[in-house]
């Protein structure tokens, strides 16, 4: 199955891969936002935002692989998913209840939009040899 074929398990991994593809941007582009706010403002810290910085652009990248992965069904990529969608919801729910709630919601329509996708039995290609 490919990421444009029509059918009903096409537009949920376009889902899935669209959403992954989104966090990717988001948390890369904070983390050149990240950079160039060290480079150009006096960091306390300057190791430590240059870390965070990197750190934030690794994730970035990492997430932009997973969508890739995604987009072409495989298996490999429901753990790595499903663990960032964890530790994204670790960081939404507690923001819903202060005054920055609508980043909290989006970060949590995100982790279930691709956590749910991605456990559904026809957004990844089935293993071989092993029935589904």
């Amino acid at each position: 199955m490919s990421l444009s074929d029509g059918t009903r398990s096409g537009t949920a991994r376009r889902v899935v891969v669209i959403t992954l593809a989104v966090e990717a941007a988001v948390v890369a582009g904070y983390g050149v936002y990240l950079g160039l706010a060290t480079l150009l403002e006096a960091a306390t810290e300057v190791w430590a935002a240059v870390t965070m910085s990197a750190m934030a652009v690794l994730t970035g990248l990492a997430l932009a692989l997973l969508a890739r992965a995604v987009s072409r069904g495989r298996q490999g990529a429901r753990v790595p998913v499903l663990l960032w969608q964890v530790l994204q919801a670790s960081i939404a729910v507690p923001a819903l209840t202060t005054s920055r709630w609508p980043v909290g919601l989006a970060l949590l329509v995100a982790c279930v939009l691709a956590g749910a996708g991605v456990m559904r039995g026809d957004v990844l290609d089935p293993v071989e040899g092993r029935e589904s």
